[in-house]
């Protein structure tokens, strides 16, 4: 988690973040993957730390929250490793009970890293384990990008959090 939301912020209010927070949270623990999406500064990160420190506090200290491309150049870091391989790193990303990739969209669309997101995505989906993406997309701009096997699986076991509220951020964005 990084320094900028490690201070709380209650979903216990009426608005729409908080609604939303909860509603994904109450859904922790069946296998869920929810898709995070929308415009810059609306508190997606935050809510996913959010649902995080719930996880933590209530069922299980498992979690790992990571950028897309952290994925990516942690698997790659296998190549030049004798005592890690590649599927040591994949694991790394399988193996939490919740695991949140924030800026999912920021990926260069080779086909490596498409199959390896999907890799990833699909084992997590096998397994029953918790999967929040975060994205600065519409959600149609994300259905593109993410591709039909994982936009699917999201759809069947969680669905898209069209995150369309003003900006947190105010006149700094």
């Amino acid at each position: 988690m990084s320094e900028r939301h490690e201070a709380e912020r209650s979903p216990d209010d009426d608005s729409p973040w908080a609604v939303k927070t909860r509603h994904i949270r109450d859904q922790l623990g069946t296998g869920v993957i929810f898709a995070l999406v929308g415009p810059r500064g609306t508190g997606k990160t935050q809510m996913a730390v959010e649902t995080m420190r719930y996880e933590v506090r209530n069922y299980h200290p498992s979690v790992l929250i990571v950028r897309a491309m952290d994925v990516f150049i942690d698997i790659r870091e296998a190549y030049d490793s004798p005592e890690v391989t590649e599927r040591d790193q994949i694991k790394r990303f399988i193996a939490p009970h919740l695991l949140v990739i924030d800026e999912a969209s920021e990926r260069s669309d080779s086909e490596w890293e498409n199959r390896m997101f999907t890799y990833v995505i699909d084992q997590r989906y096998a397994a029953m384990t918790d999967t929040i993406l975060i994205s600065n997309q519409t959600p149609k701009d994300f259905e593109q990008s993410i591709g039909s096997s994982i936009y699917s699986r999201i759809t069947e076991a969680g669905g898209i959090v069209q995150c369309d509220w003003p900006s947190f951020r105010g006149a700094k964005q």
